[in-house]
């Protein structure tokens, strides 16, 4: 099963994915069939809130964790009205680093959440497209945590050696 789950990843360019998340994917897929008929939107229905909508899509299998269910749940911020995780951290952190929100602000998921959608909807924007936002705050933060460990690394008087 995961072979062929496997050749279909590496055949549609996803070289990095191994047989065992392969296989992790055709699990998560079949009991998405068993127990939804397939339809993540009869899934989204008969979640009773957000934190059922979150345990739901976890409980479809391993290597359904935290982070993975926030990402997806992120994406479909707007689309679906259960789909509610809380702002990443990076995504707060980098909203502060750039000015967004008030450097006192705590990461309080619904005030943060409106004052980013707030500011989002200013220019015309979508609330359709925050996830997109939201993503790019991700990634500013994963590059505000790289400066600050090489920062880190300079200030402690490592040198490489050379060989």
């Amino acid at each position: 099963m995961g072979w062929i789950g496997y050749t279909l990843l590496d055949e549609g360019g996803y070289a990095r994915y191994d047989h065992k998340t392969a296989t992790k994917m055709l699990t998560v897929s079949q009991a998405l069939l068993d127990r939804y008929a397939g339809n993540l939107n009869h899934l989204h229905a008969v979640a009773l809130d957000s934190d059922d909508l979150a345990q739901r899509v976890m409980n479809l299998g391993k290597g359904m964790g935290p982070v993975t269910i926030q990402i997806f749940l992120r994406e479909l911020r707007g689309r679906w009205n259960k789909a509610k995780p809380p702002l990443a951290q990076l995504a707060f952190q980098a909203a502060q680093a750039l000015g967004f929100l008030p450097h006192d602000c705590h990461n309080d998921d619904q005030l943060t959440l409106i004052l980013l959608q707030d500011l989002w909807e200013k220019p015309g924007m979508s609330l359709l497209n925050f996830p997109d936002f939201e993503a790019a705050l991700v990634r500013y933060g994963l590059c505000l945590r790289h400066q600050s460990h090489a920062i880190k690394i300079l200030n402690s008087g490592w040198i490489p050696s050379e060989r």
